[in-house]
């Protein structure tokens, strides 16, 4: 599921929570490979990369809550590129932030507000292999300026 990649190497720990983060390379027909992940290792945040998603096309996980941006349809192209994701467990409190507009990266975020901890922002970022580093860090910091204590 995971390329050659040891997974165990993708997922961190903060607040107690484990947040995995994948470049997937298309969600559409992996769906029980992530439910098999989910179920394994029981990440409270998984951040997706490459969900190669259209808006049309419905993407859900028991007990998780959704949030996706998907890559704008591009000149006709017969598949879709990029896109992110995140899966949250739907007991965290937490809530969706649109994403703002971007030029050369991909973002999906979320504010979580745990009890007794500072809030903090968590966001799943794709920067396509062919963007030029200088021109995207704009972008990153506006990704930055979504909420405290960003985790990007």
């Amino acid at each position: 599921m995971f390329n050659s990649a040891n997974p165990k190497n993708q997922i961190k720990t903060l607040y107690s929570l484990t947040i995995v983060f994948w470049n997937a390379h298309g969600v559409r027909n992996r769906s029980a490979d992530i439910l098999n992940f989910l179920e394994e290792h029981s990440p409270d945040i998984f951040l997706i990369q490459e969900t190669k998603l259209r808006p049309e096309i419905n993407f859900s996980i028991p007990n998780c809550d959704v949030y996706r941006t998907d890559r704008p349809q591009r000149n006709n192209a017969p598949t879709q590129g990029g896109g992110t994701g995140i899966l949250i467990k739907k007991f965290l409190p937490h809530h969706h932030i649109p994403t703002p507009q971007l030029h050369f990266v991909e973002a999906t975020s979320i504010s979580l507000n745990l009890t007794k901890k500072e809030p903090f922002t968590v966001t799943s970022i794709y920067i396509p292999p062919d963007t030029d580093p200088t021109l995207y860090t704009l972008d990153l910091e506006t990704l930055i300026q979504l909420g405290p204590n960003p985790i990007i």
